[in-house]
C-alpha cells in the first residue's frame, strides 16, 4: 500500500484547481484504515485502487471514492514511490500491490 498526502496552501477540497500551490508528502495510514481498506478491496474482488480520504483536523480519516482504475503514475514521480515497480510484480504474480 502507497499512502501520500495532497495538500497545498488553500483550504479547498478541489486542489487540482492550484497545481501551483500543491505539495506531496508519503505518509502513514493508520492500521484501522489499511485494514478496511484490505476489506473493501476484497469485497470488491480488487487488487490494485486509488482511494481518496480527507484528514479531519482531529486526524480522523473520511473515505470519499475508490477509483478501481485511478491514476498513479504522476505521484510515484512527484515521490519517488515504486508504485510502477509494486504493479508489475504483482503482474507478475511476485507481489500483492
Amino acid at each position: 500500500m502507497y499512502q501520500r498526502r495532497i495538500g497545498g496552501g488553500a483550504r479547498r477540497l478541489a486542489v487540482r484547481l492550484q497545481y501551483q500551490s500543491i505539495s506531496y508528502a508519503v505518509t502513514e495510514t493508520p492500521g484501522v484504515v489499511r485494514s478496511q481498506v484490505g476489506t473493501l478491496l476484497d469485497a470488491l474482488g480488487l487488487r490494485f485502487a486509488a482511494l481518496d480520504f480527507v484528514v479531519a483536523p482531529d486526524g480522523r480519516w473520511w473515505f470519499l471514492e475508490c477509483h478501481p482504475n485511478g491514476q498513479w503514475a504522476w505521484i510515484g514521480e512527484e515521490t519517488g514511490m515504486p508504485i510502477a515497480c509494486a504493479l508489475a510484480d504483482a503482474l507478475e504474480g511476485r507481489s500483492q500491490p
